[in-house]
């Protein structure tokens, strides 16, 4: 269940509430505690200030301070108090038509009804309104979320949390029940305009620790439980003007009453006793009537760690006799997370595009209805016979029949009623398009490719911009999520003394279980989630950049390829340089503290040059004398002339291990004016005077070849007229080039 089972008494010294109908006096008998009294019974020995004791004797009057069950009375009368005001307001009507508007066909249970004041209207829900709402839904929550945890410092040992920390969570998102949660919120925040997320720590859930055949008791470890709230469940104070401020709220969940007895057993009778009032609820989306259910409503009043009331106040109960626990509020952060990405000023609740979505759905639902009513009333063509035309219905039953009729009474016609006025499939088209307007979603978000796009890039862009529209819609689902995902660590951390497995993503995206503890995370400060490219969150984009990449020069290869196109994702892409800088930081660490790494042939020698003589980027350490500085320099300096090393011998020996590694050294940019280097074999140095000619005929020796000299134009001949003899022009021959080791220079 959603508390301690475990727990025998409430957490206060408080007695328990007596049965229903008890006498006034009786309760007024009973010792009482206030809030402020439960906060100092572990430190009782610390003398109180007069002044502070005034203090606090003026805000002991605070409901919030009060004694238990007059606490409890008072979240009765503000939740009484907060459903009268949504349903004298209308929110509740607005509630309830978007739910039933979204559920339209399990409502209509999948069938055409008739409508009018005596039936003469077909009513055809085509319900454009869910579609749209489900594909910005599905645009949003389309990629799987990607958790950062952001520690307290950056050695390894930390970086290795955060890892862990990444495992954790992706594992909540999915065999936890974090990532359907998620959807589930993000729809309640679209079509409420707000949706909450309760998070409690259930003793029931979590790995086996042990089983109490004796007592029929199975005691675990614990784990977090996700409950999905709507407006209509989260009582806050309405006079408050924006839903940030308030301080505290009442959540109403449904439960089994035997379990929720099972978990107090001094209550039980009291629980079981309790049943849903007999009368229909009307403070419910669904209007519901379950006195003979088992299932009961527990509310859940929490106030926040304020000036007022400093340790917060945590109470649950069923009904106003009989409450279950009232304590400090123990988690470090607040357990409801609240989805809103439109708030309204001045009004403590929100707003969503769905609210204006719904009276254009409501006119489509007129013209599809008029035209299936034209449509099936008329279907069947009437016949026009004018009198004396000698024809009657037996005439006119079947078909290929010999028909006689007075010409001079005219010719029988049919009487066509089922076209539809002109206006009307235009005017449909314009409503359901400016409904994908109003939503952001354009026809090929909904599957409708438009003739103007002719490639993935393209869709993919068209993708994007609906993204770009809903972005406060999409950033609070990603602060929910971060706000969620820093309670679950410091949930964790809370009880570290319990050992839990998880599934973690290993190597080749290969799934295992691994064992943690609550304090191998404690290095976690708080956790983000990125949104990252609107591009890259369509598959259309994400295929585009592997297309990309297998075209580039260190491009994939064709299974790299076809895993991001049938998988969506890139990681696969990124896990390997990732682990690479991992464990070039574990090398830093070392260096650091003055150890020695050995470098080894398959290291990326580049990479690890560039990021180690960060290690030595302080001028304080070079000039020290220290012995220990010295030391920290020189290991570096070796370990990064071995990396050097095996550059060079790989460059000079092991070339096709540098090709498959994909290090390749880039071709170094060529000079000013010059020419790139050509790629291939070295080609020897040419001899002075160019390359050797062979004899001309008679055995006289070749001229040599001219070449222009660097940087000097070739000299201009003076041309010969005709019948004079040519001068002889002699040209020193050109330098030879110089040379190094290894081939020519550029």
């Amino acid at each position: 269940m959603i508390l301690n089972p475990t727990q025998e008494q409430p957490t206060t010294d408080a007695p328990a509430s007596p049965n229903p109908g008890p006498d006034t006096n009786e309760l007024e008998d009973q010792p009482q505690e206030t809030q402020l009294m439960i906060a100092d019974e572990d430190d009782d020995t610390d003398e109180i200030d007069p002044q502070q004791q005034k203090l606090n004797d003026v805000l002991d009057e605070y409901w919030w301070r009060k004694e238990t069950t007059e606490c409890v009375q008072e979240c009765i009368r503000k939740s009484n108090e907060y459903y009268q005001y949504i349903l004298a307001t209308g929110k509740m009507a607005l509630w309830r038509l978007c739910f039933e508007q979204y559920n339209r066909g399990f409502i209509t249970l999948g069938s055409v009804s008739r409508g009018g004041t005596e039936g003469e209207l077909l009513n055809l829900p085509v319900n454009e309104f869910r579609n749209i709402v489900d594909h910005v839904i599905g645009l949003t929550t389309q990629d799987k979320l990607a958790f950062e945890p952001q520690p307290i410092n950056n050695d390894y040992s930390t970086a290795a949390q955060v890892t862990l920390s990444k495992a954790i969570l992706n594992d909540y998102a999915k065999t936890k029940g974090l990532g359907d949660i998620r959807v589930r919120t993000d729809r309640n925040a679209y079509i409420f305009g707000e949706g909450s997320i309760l998070r409690l720590w259930n003793k029931n859930l979590g790995d086996l620790k042990a089983v109490d055949v004796a007592n029929e008791k199975i005691y675990k470890t614990g784990d977090i439980q996700f409950i999905e709230v709507n407006p209509t469940n989260l009582v806050r104070d309405i006079n408050v003007p924006q839903f940030k401020d308030n301080q505290w709220f009442i959540v109403r969940i449904m439960v089994n009453k035997y379990d929720l007895a099972a978990q107090y057993p001094d209550k039980a009778e009291d629980i079981v006793r309790k049943q849903i009032s007999t009368d229909w609820d009307n403070t419910r989306i669904t209007s519901t009537r379950g006195e003979k259910s088992d299932i009961i409503p527990l509310f859940i009043a929490m106030h926040k760690k304020t000036t007022s009331v400093p340790f917060g106040r945590f109470i649950t109960y069923v009904d106003g006799n009989t409450w279950l626990e009232d304590g400090h509020l123990e988690p470090k952060d607040f357990p409801l997370h609240t989805n809103m990405p439109c708030p309204v000023e001045s009004i403590n609740f929100g707003y969503s595009t769905a609210f204006d979505l719904l009276p254009l759905q409501q006119v489509l639902d007129i013209i599809d209805g008029g035209c299936a009513t034209n449509l099936t009333n008329f279907l069947v063509s009437n016949i026009l016979v004018p009198e004396g035309c000698n024809l009657g219905v037996s005439d006119l039953v079947g078909a290929m029949n010999l028909l006689k009729y007075n010409a001079q009474a005219g010719k029988p016609e049919a009487l066509n009623l089922v076209e539809f006025p002109q206006e009307a499939v235009p005017f449909r088209a314009f409503v359901v398009q400016r409904m994908e307007v109003i939503a952001g979603i354009n026809s090929t978000n909904r599957g409708q490719v438009d003739e103007k796009i002719t490639s993935g890039t393209m869709a993919a862009l068209y993708a994007s911009q609906a993204i770009h529209f809903n972005n406060n819609f999409q950033m609070a689902d990603a602060t929910i999520m971060g706000e969620l995902g820093t309670a679950i660590l410091n949930d964790l951390k809370d009880h570290p003394e319990d050992k839990r497995t998880g599934m973690v993503t290993g190597k080749g995206n290969k799934s295992y279980m691994k064992e943690f503890y609550g304090s191998d995370v404690n290095m976690i400060e708080r956790v983000t989630v990125t949104l990252g490219s609107a591009f890259l969150q369509t598959d259309a984009g994400k295929v585009q950049v592997a297309q990309d990449l297998l075209n580039g020069p260190n491009g994939l290869d064709n299974r790299e390829y076809l895993e991001v196109v049938e998988t969506g994702s890139l990681e696969s892409l990124t896990q390997g340089p990732h682990r690479e800088m991992m464990f070039i930081k574990d090398e830093n660490e070392v260096l650091s503290g003055g150890g020695v790494c050995k470098a080894v042939l398959t290291d990326d020698d580049a990479l690890h040059i560039t990021e180690h003589k960060n290690v030595i980027a302080d001028p304080g350490l070079r000039l020290s004398n220290d012995p220990m500085a010295a030391q920290i320099v020189n290991n570096t300096l070796t370990h990064i002339a071995e990396h050097e090393q095996n550059f060079q011998m790989k460059m000079t020996q092991r070339p096709i291990l540098m090709q498959l590694l994909k290090q390749a050294p880039q071709a170094p940019p060529p000079p000013p004016g010059g020419h790139p280097p050509q790629a291939g074999p070295q080609k020897k140095p040419m001899p002075p005077g160019g390359p050797a000619r062979p004899p001309m005929a008679g055995g006289k020796p070749p001229m040599p070849q001219q070449r222009p000299m660097p940087g000097r134009p070739m000299p201009k001949r003076k041309m010969a007229m005709p019948g004079q003899n040519q001068p002889s022009v002699n040209l020193p021959p050109p330098a030879a080039a110089p040379t190094v080791q290894g081939g020519p220079r550029a």
